[in-house]
């Protein structure tokens, strides 16, 4: 472990733990010698006081979702909990999911936090392996970009290697649907929701002040892959430039910096700023087709990882690598919810929506 830069885990109360390596038991600690002590103790020489082990008792808000994490295969987590912090944990019924886990303390209140804590820890371990649920997005579709992405998927199809290269329609975006991502989220509760909501709200003067006056009219122009092989490629992203790339980029690590300190950003990997750019198509996008068909979401993430749905955009690469899709103008920041559709606008449903930038 880098001690100048560890591991650090996020918890929505605001905490930050660092995560420490296992126990190396190849390190030998030399044991403290027996202290000898002179002279003889009474029981006047301590002070006698009563313990109301129900003073001791805290609750934890968990998503009924996350339950399962902190009860463990066959309740072994809950019990090692119990046991090594000298509590009694007490989940929630079938009957009352949204109640709190209950934990009462048996023995000190350092043990009863180190137990909470715990408990806490395990939450968001279990968090991070739950597929999002939100994410916060610039929509970008206007009447040119919307003309020149059609176009340009009509161009894709009628060169006529699509078929053997693993490409059909349901890799594309829908085009009422485009938009610039700067936030995954897992929220797994209403008031987790609600917490989002409030950010984005208590954001909307800054990122106001930061739009004002400002052109945040931009390109979208040029194609990229996510990984190194144009053969087998999951994703294929659109370019965002233009004078505006510069404070558009201010907006977007604004908005993510202050979602990375509530514990419910979705991450696999440490960045210091967001990759701007649209996504066009994705491998992921073929399993999301099947929503229409009644699967829920969750269901469909299973088979995100499935490297066998990767296509091959060699040819794309090579016909439309400088191909300009239109300026759109940034105006807007939802808080939008994955699997859904807006039937009055085709685009995501949202929880929330900003709007910036009104002079332009």
């Amino acid at each position: 472990m880098d001690v100048l830069s560890p591991e650090l885990l996020y918890l929505p109360n605001g905490a930050v733990y660092r995560i420490n390596p296992s126990f190396d038991p190849s390190i030998s600690i030399k044991p403290m010698e027996d202290t000898q002590f002179e002279g003889t103790l009474s029981k006047d020489d301590f002070e006698t006081c009563r313990v109301d082990f129900n003073d001791m008792k805290q609750t934890i808000e968990c998503p009924p979702l996350l339950l399962k994490y902190v009860i463990g295969k066959k309740g072994e987590k809950k019990r090692e909990i119990e046991q090594e912090t000298k509590t009694r944990i007490t989940i929630p019924d079938r009957e009352s999911p949204d109640d709190p886990i209950v934990v009462q303390g048996l023995s000190s209140a350092e043990l009863l936090n180190s137990a909470i804590t715990r408990i806490q820890m395990t939450m968001e371990r279990g968090r991070s392996k739950e597929p999002f649920t939100h994410f916060v997005s610039l929509p970008i579709a206007n009447d040119e970009i919307l003309e020149t992405f059609n176009s340009f998927k009509d161009s894709v199809f009628s060169t006529g290697f699509a078929k053997s290269r693993r490409i059909d329609e349901s890799l594309f975006q829908k085009p009422q649907k485009l938009h610039l991502t700067v936030a995954t989220l897992t929220l797994l509760h209403k008031r987790e929701i609600k917490e989002a909501v409030e950010i984005l709200n208590n954001l909307h003067g800054e990122l106001s002040a930061l739009a004002e006056g400002a052109n945040l009219q931009c390109n979208l122009k040029g194609l990229e892959i996510m990984n190194d092989d144009p053969s087998s490629v999951d994703v294929l992203y659109a370019k965002i430039e233009g004078e505006c790339s510069t404070l558009l980029q201010v907006i977007v690590d604004t908005i993510y910096e202050r979602f990375s300190q509530t514990g419910y950003l979705q991450t696999s990997f440490d960045r210091e700023s967001v990759k701007m750019h649209v996504t066009l198509m994705n491998k992921r996008f073929r399993n999301e087709r099947v929503t229409q068909s009644g699967i829920s979401g969750l269901e469909e993430t299973m088979t995100e990882g499935n490297n066998d749905d990767t296509f091959d955009v060699r040819e794309v690469l090579e016909k439309f690598s400088h191909h300009d899709f239109g300026k759109f103008l940034v105006s807007q920041i939802h808080l939008s919810q994955r699997y859904s559709t807006n039937t009055k606008t085709g685009y995501y449903s949202d929880s929330c929506v900003l709007t910036i930038n009104k002079t332009n």
